[in-house]
């Protein structure tokens, strides 16, 4: 019985984070939905953020949230089949670094709380909070690049196993190859960032998608 409300707690927190975190990172002022700005635009992201202060506290509370339930989620989905078998050891590593890139992820989101406090009427205001906004840009755009790694090798192992769907797993780590090699760019040549940024966000959908299908898959074989 403890066995199964741990995996189905697991499970249901697979489905639910990643939908929730999926939501309020459309809904962030800035990225598609409310007043969607270019990425390497450090004026026009702080504008929109200030300008819809409320709704950037809100999705920036919430979003962490979200993402430690996706994160329990993961280590329960992993932890379950730790027995050193075929893909026990990249799935491991692999969310060791989803890990690390999640606390990355909620440090940026913690600093638009500051950029959404700027007093856009005041003189030089925002020019006073480029460098956060760009502080934040860089731990999230590093951070994205360490959780597509996570979802590589986590796939990679998970493609080994009966308790995964190989053909999902492969197609989640085709798309995970793109996102870090595209973000690997994006760091090195800044000009890419915006393009980079673009790709990962897209490929984002292949994770949520992946994670949620999985989470449903543990729910059903859970039951008693």
């Amino acid at each position: 019985m403890a066995i199964n409300s741990v995996e189905r707690l697991g499970a249901i927190s697979l489905i639910v984070g990643p939908i929730v975190s999926f939501i309020f990172f459309l809904v962030r002022p800035g990225v598609l939905l409310v007043d969607m700005a270019d990425s390497t635009d450090e004026a026009a992201q702080i504008t929109a953020l200030a300008s819809n202060s409320t709704l950037t506290h809100v999705a920036a509370l919430i979003a962490p949230v979200a993402l430690v339930i996706t994160l329990y989620g993961l280590y329960v989905a992993q932890s379950r089949l730790r027995d050193g078998s075929r893909g026990d050891a990249l799935m491991g590593l692999g969310f060791m670094s989803f890990a690390v890139g999640t606390i990355g992820w909620i440090t940026g989101l913690s600093l638009q709380h500051v950029l959404a406090n700027t007093e856009l009427g005041a003189p030089g205001a925002v020019e006073a909070m480029e460098p956060v906004y760009a502080v934040q840009a860089g731990v999230t755009l590093l951070s994205t690049l360490l959780v597509a790694l996570g979802f590589l090798c986590f796939t990679l192992g998970a493609a080994q196993r009966s308790e995964f769907s190989r053909v999902r797993a492969l197609v989640v780590a085709a798309a995970s190859i793109v996102s870090a090699a595209s973000l690997t760019v994006g760091i090195i040549l800044p000009e890419t960032a915006a393009v980079s940024v673009a790709i990962a966000r897209g490929i984002y959908i292949f994770w949520v998608v992946w994670l949620v299908l999985h989470g449903a898959r543990i729910l059903k074989s859970s039951n008693p």
